[in-house]
């Protein structure tokens, strides 16, 4: 059974959402938590980014998108870990998406550059 995250920050949460036994590996197509944790899932995403786990990462940012649909760096998020898995036509795909929102995004458009360049 998942916590439904829908009161984060109060003494009653939990400090680890139990997942099941699935674990960690099957939540983020059964996650069910509120949009407040938005952040939270971006950041979990951005470290295992970092760790070269883009495919996973690219699960969470997806579960996060659903949070927030039109969340300018999220898209930019998703295209960076595209690019550096060297999926570069996804990766400008998403780089677009990021500028139909925020078109003065300085770190999109010097992506979006180099994933053109190298595509």
């Amino acid at each position: 059974q998942l916590w439904d995250g829908t009161t984060p920050g109060t003494a009653a949460t939990p400090a680890a959402t139990p997942l099941g036994a699935g674990g960690w590996d099957s939540a983020p197509g059964r996650l069910n938590i509120g949009a407040a944790w938005e952040p939270t899932i971006s950041n979990l995403a951005h470290c295992l980014r970092k760790l070269r786990r883009y495919d996973e990462a690219l699960e969470w940012y997806t579960v996060a998108l659903a949070k927030r649909p039109k969340c300018a760096s999220t898209f930019a998020a998703i295209g960076f870990a595209h690019h550096l898995a060297g999926r570069l036509h996804a990766a400008v795909e998403h780089y677009h998406k990021c500028l139909a929102v925020r078109p003065d995004d300085a770190f999109t458009n010097d992506m979006l550059v180099h994933a053109l360049r190298d595509e």
